[in-house]
């Protein structure tokens, strides 16, 4: 997705590169749009013209249409985001939705901060343009910050570099990094059936609840081992508690949300509970099962209550972390870290690599020449490969050079989150 216009006039000039994977797209047609997270909900939208790509140009395709296999910008589409999937709008066309783009969560957070309240207004659009168009970008506002989350230093710098050059917003500041933590769990948590009864004023809020807080893979157990893909936690309603609840026993949890509210609020009440665990950081790769569910007036007294149902749920889980999760062999906290290739003159080979050992990190090659022990020649580089936390290589470039002479550059990509308890304590 590119912006064209920035919001100004009468859009926000959406320009759309698109690759037809069959059949064609004429100028003027009518398409359905389905996104990956919402497959079911299709929507429409009309292509107001079509331009061809040559070395940075935009040119109309040649009589209005793109064949098969071409790749071309789509012009006039108004609410399209990048991943998802546009088909014909013929009335035997079969619903499919491809995979669409999947983008790492992000690693760093920063505060920005701007001079003026009108500033403040041009920030928070420029930023919801930017993450239109760059989806890795994430962006929380409250009354009092604003925090954009980004894949690293470099997404950062060259995000605040946009806000100047094509915003014109050249007084944003940033406040220091900081590292985005996880928590989650090596083995099951169940303490049994969480009783919640309260009485607020003269409502009383009484309901039962069962729930096991889980791994979602074997891999959660090698958590110090081997880096985690980090995943958003799940919430699975098991019979029992779908028979109290009268839900339909063949439906999945999302689609349960949309047709049923009390359903919708407890699952709600799940994941909002797992957004912080015991030390203060989100759950992650954590499955939350529902196993049963009771309450002495029936599901019409939920029906009726709905926030007994929420606030069992919640205290459950929140007693659940509590009691068990500073437990060392039940759960760990996750950090980032990143893949890193490091060149260097060969004879500071030695000094980068202790300094990456000081950074708890771990070395994986130092290619120095090639397979033959060919002497490396003047002015030619080595290269240290290795995992290094991102919070041990915030403003690392500028170590490097210093440790180097000013000859060394890196490159870092992120690769994972890490278990570190045993180095936070």
């Amino acid at each position: 997705i590119h912006l064209k216009g920035r919001g100004g006039g009468g859009g926000d000039g959406r320009v759309v590169f698109a690759r037809i994977y069959s059949g064609q797209i004429k100028s003027r047609d009518t398409l359905i749009c389905l996104s990956p997270s919402s497959p079911t909900s299709p929507r429409k939208e009309r292509v107001g013209s079509m331009l061809t790509l040559s070395g940075g140009q935009f040119d109309h395709c040649p009589e209005g249409i793109a064949q098969s296999g071409n790749v071309c910008a789509l012009v006039g589409l108004r609410n399209v985001t990048t991943g998802d999937t546009l088909l014909s709008n013929a009335k035997k066309t079969p619903l499919v939705t491809l995979a669409g783009v999947t983008t790492p969560p992000p690693v760093l957070t920063v505060t920005l901060e701007v001079s003026s309240s009108s500033e403040q207004k041009q920030l928070s659009r420029a930023l919801e343009l930017l993450c239109v168009e760059d989806p890795s970008l994430k962006v929380e506002e409250t009354e009092q910050t604003t925090l954009l989350s980004a894949l690293g230093e470099l997404h950062v710098e060259v995000t605040l570099d946009r806000l100047n050059r094509e915003f014109g917003l050249e007084g944003v500041r940033a406040g220091p990094p900081a590292v985005n933590y996880h928590e989650t769990l090596m083995h099951v948590l169940d303490d049994g059936v969480y009783n919640y009864d309260k009485t607020m004023g003269t409502t009383r809020l009484q309901s039962k609840i069962h729930i096991r807080l889980e791994p979602q893979s074997e891999q959660n157990a090698q958590a110090f081992d081997e880096p985690l893909t980090t995943a958003d936690p799940t919430v699975i309603i098991h019979e029992a508690a779908r028979h109290f609840l009268e839900c339909d026993l063949d439906r999945d949890e999302e689609s349960l949300c949309q047709i049923n509210p009390l359903v919708n609020s407890l699952i709600k009440a799940c994941l909002g509970s797992l957004r912080r665990g015991a030390r203060g950081y989100p759950m992650t790769n954590v499955t939350c099962r529902i196993l049963n569910i009771s309450a002495e007036g029936g599901v019409q007294y939920l029906t009726e209550k709905p926030g007994a149902l929420r606030a069992a749920a919640a205290h459950a889980i929140a007693a659940l972390i509590n009691n068990n999760a500073l437990d060392e062999e039940k759960s760990c906290l996750l950090e980032p870290v990143m893949n890193v290739e490091i060149l260097v003159p060969p004879e500071k080979v030695g000094d980068v690599v202790s300094d990456i050992s000081s950074r708890r990190g771990t070395v994986g090659d130092v290619l120095m020449g090639d397979d033959n022990n060919r002497k490396v020649e003047v002015g030619e580089k080595a290269m240290v490969r290795g995992i290094v936390p991102l919070s041990e290589i915030l403003g690392y470039a500028s170590e490097l050079r210093s440790l180097t002479g000013g000859e060394g550059i890196f490159t870092a990509e992120y690769v994972g989150h890490l278990g570190c308890d045993d180095i936070l304590k």
